[in-house]
């Protein structure tokens, strides 16, 4: 990952899933009633193309490798703090947000 991505402040929240060898799908759609009916999703799927999967498939396994990994409780496995290594700008928009945020989950 270069550094412009690395310092970005922005992002994807896409779904990939491998279904076998030679297909899968990247998209964003969520198992929900929300995503089932009300928002606009999207997805592309590539059937019959190995080479392209096996780099998919590699792209997650090292993502997967390079993840901090969290334990049942949603804590780091590693003893860690959550946000260790986080911005102090990200930091605050996350304490700022945490309580608007529980409000909404309560009314949905």
């Amino acid at each position: 990952m270069n550094d412009d991505i690395k310092n970005s402040d922005w992002g994807t929240h896409s779904k990939t899933i491998v279904f076998n060898n030679n297909s899968f799908m990247v998209g964003t759609f969520n198992s929900n009633n929300r995503s089932n009916f009300y928002n606009t999703e999207m997805a592309v799927f590539c059937r019959g193309r190995i080479e392209l999967t096996n780099d998919v498939l590699t792209n997650i396994k090292f993502r997967m490798k390079n993840a901090r990994h969290l334990n049942k409780l949603g804590k780091p496995d590693d003893g860690t703090d959550l946000l260790d290594g986080t911005s102090f700008k990200k930091k605050l928009l996350y304490f700022m947000l945490k309580i608007p945020a529980s409000i909404a989950q309560i009314l949905m």
